[in-house]
């Protein structure tokens, strides 16, 4: 149905049906498509593998896994998972779901893997959300190396330990009050440039020399 669509354009039902085979009559693919046990993220999971493996891959055989969390607003009042919330503290609060995205990406392409709404009433449900995802998740076979890539929202211990064990490496923001297995915070290892010290550096005010 998906490649009906890309190929033939939007079009009616029944004008999709008159290319696919003779066995699969009107009614039968109208009820299929009504059908309501569907698992949206098993679909979803099998049509990405489906599509990993037609595109062409990438020259190193690296494949970049993005993990971020997104608001899906302007929902219904009725809605069970919906609810106030925002991005961050610099942001306006907003009414609607908070999701988990998970895309696969080389050169310039992008594909989604995964999409769960989360539920606001589990606490560290975007951590569990991103291990079932990874966990589900098939490299194609040109894959050599997978590398999952998120912000310190989705950096927890139980997250970086499920991704070694599949044998990927990770590049996370963790949290500055980590520490190290010697007792150091990562905080004493790198910090910011003070906004202050920027004009004794000669980078704000610093104007190519003229010509001549």
């Amino acid at each position: 149905m998906v490649s009906l669509l890309l190929c033939q354009g939007s079009a009616t039902l029944k004008q999709l049906v008159r290319f696919m085979p003779p066995r699969l009559q009107y009614w039968s693919v109208l009820r299929l498509l009504r059908a309501g046990y569907w698992e949206a993220a098993d679909l979803l999971a099998e049509m990405a593998r489906a599509v990993l493996a037609t595109l062409p891959p990438p020259a190193d055989g690296t494949l970049y896994l993005i993990a971020d969390t997104t608001i899906r607003g302007k929902t219904g009042k009725k809605q069970p998972l919906a609810h106030h919330t925002r991005l961050n503290q610099h942001e306006p609060f907003v009414f609607g779901h908070s999701r988990l995205l998970v895309l696969a990406h080389w050169g310039r392409l992008r594909i989604p893997v995964g999409a769960v709404v989360l539920d606001p009433k589990r606490r560290g449900q975007q951590n569990i959300q991103l291990r079932h995802v990874l966990s589900g998740f098939q490299p194609s076979a040109w894959c050599r190396n997978v590398i999952v890539i998120a912000d310190a929202g989705l950096a927890s211990q139980a997250n970086l330990c499920a991704i070694q064990r599949h044998g990927w490496r990770y590049m996370f923001c963790l949290p500055r009050t980590w520490k190290l297995a010697d007792g150091t915070h990562l905080r004493d290892l790198a910090r910011h440039l003070p906004q202050g010290a920027l004009p004794s550096c000669g980078l704000r005010h610093a104007r190519p020399a003229s010509p001549g």
